[in-house]
């Protein structure tokens, strides 16, 4: 059946209109094909910017969370460099083995560890071999497997712990276990370093004026500020000047039909015909802790289509008073199914996987540019709706 997408392209290009975002790209997928796809818009505002390409790449933010970080976990865990259950007691230096003892891949995994959700660890003007000290050093916030929160600190020392183990950087990790194999050639960490120039990358916010503001808030100061609007590097400040644009949290850079591929890759693992093996696809989809439904491993499980206030205490000193409403819609709508799993960043880059269906929905807006503006999770539940009926043989003209 011949499908009409014109409703779903006029919901993502009233973003542009609204000034949500300067562009952005979009991929929708079943297992076996690509169904739809769509660049619109440009990566910045400047004249003489070329329009959005489908190769143009985009700052993926906490993409980088499932796709970089837990995904070469998953594959190091399924040739035995590690164990999910596993005490991170071994591979972390002797001071902190007793206070972290407790703590699991398992829980860095699916923000249960008990580390802080954030700090500006630049602003201690310490070097990228010291940070997994500097977030050790940082005081638990509650029990592991106590509760989630979601957690920016735990996923850089996870990547830490990744290169240890897997004695090489994250980067060259994740190539080797996951981008290669899956032909993912347009995704990766540094552009600017590996032969793309600032017209293939969309540009963020300038002069870095919201995580700024964040750090002025709690009473930090940090001088090394970038400048501009910086396409080709990391927005997440810890990434780029603690991390050297490496990092665990956030560093990846890549467009919708790379992710598109990824995404039909978990499909078939979760079949058995994928570059997983089934059972461990299954289990990074699953509730992991009893009584803690929202995190698989890497992933955000669409089992609860309202959007809570997220859990964020230890946020609490960085963010202003809240401007968006306590309860809302969920970024990808209400008509994925139970089982569905997927995962946002903060640049405006979202995936979201349907198994029951055999639907992968990969959306990448500018968000942040030229500045951020409220209102891309209402506009990203109207559009995922509107695919998802589309996909169900709803003509809407």
């Amino acid at each position: 059946m011949e499908r009409t997408w014109a409703l779903a392209r006029k919901i993502a290009d009233e973003g542009i209109e609204r000034g949500i975002y300067s562009g952005y790209q979009l991929s929708i997928a079943d297992g076996k094909n690509v169904l739809y796809q769509l660049a619109e818009g440009k990566g910045s505002l400047a004249e003489e910017a070329k329009p959005m390409g489908k190769e143009t790449l985009f700052d993926l933010a906490s993409l980088t969370k499932p796709i970089a970080t837990a995904t070469t976990a998953l594959k190091m865990v399924e040739k035995g460099y590690f164990s999910l259950d596993e005490s991170l007691a071994r591979y972390i230096p002797k001071e902190f083995q007793q206070r972290f003892g407790k703590v699991s891949f398992r829980h860095l995994l699916n923000h249960s560890s008990g580390i802080r959700a954030w700090y500006p660890t630049y602003s201690q003007g310490v070097s990228r071999e010291k940070i997994m000290d500097l977030i050790l050093n940082l005081e638990p916030v509650y029990e592991p497997g106590e509760k989630n929160e979601y957690s920016c600190l735990g996923y850089i020392l996870l990547g830490l712990l990744l290169e240890k183990i897997g004695e090489g950087s994250l980067d060259q990790l994740a190539k080797k276990f996951v981008f290669e194999p899956l032909e993912m050639e347009n995704t990766l960490y540094k552009p600017l370093e590996k032969g793309y120039g600032e017209e293939d990358l969309v540009f963020h916010e300038k002069d870095h004026s919201i995580e700024k503001g964040m750090v002025n808030r709690a009473g930090f100061s940090y001088s090394g500020w970038r400048e501009g609007f910086a396409p080709g590097e990391v927005n997440d400040g810890n990434a780029t000047y603690s991390m050297g644009g490496i990092s665990g949290n956030a560093g990846l850079f890549s467009n919708s039909s790379d992710l598109a591929k990824f995404g039909q890759a978990w499909l078939a693992s979760l079949e058995g015909k994928g570059f997983l093996p089934r059972s461990i696809a299954n289990l990074a989809v699953s509730k992991q802790e009893k009584g803690l439904k929202e995190f698989g491993l890497g992933w955000v499980l669409l089992n609860n289509r309202l959007k809570k206030p997220a859990e964020k205490a230890s946020m609490a000193p960085f963010l202003p008073a809240p401007i968006f409403p306590e309860i809302g819609p969920a970024p990808a709508g209400e008509l994925f199914s139970d089982g569905s799993f997927g995962h946002t960043g903060f640049t405006g880059s979202s995936i979201f996987i349907d198994p029951e269906y055999e639907r992968v929905v990969v959306f990448l807006a500018n968000h942040l540019h030229p500045q951020f503006k409220a209102g891309l999770n209402f506009l990203r539940a109207r559009l995922h709706n509107v695919i998802c009926s589309i996909l169900d043989g709803v003509d809407l003209h």
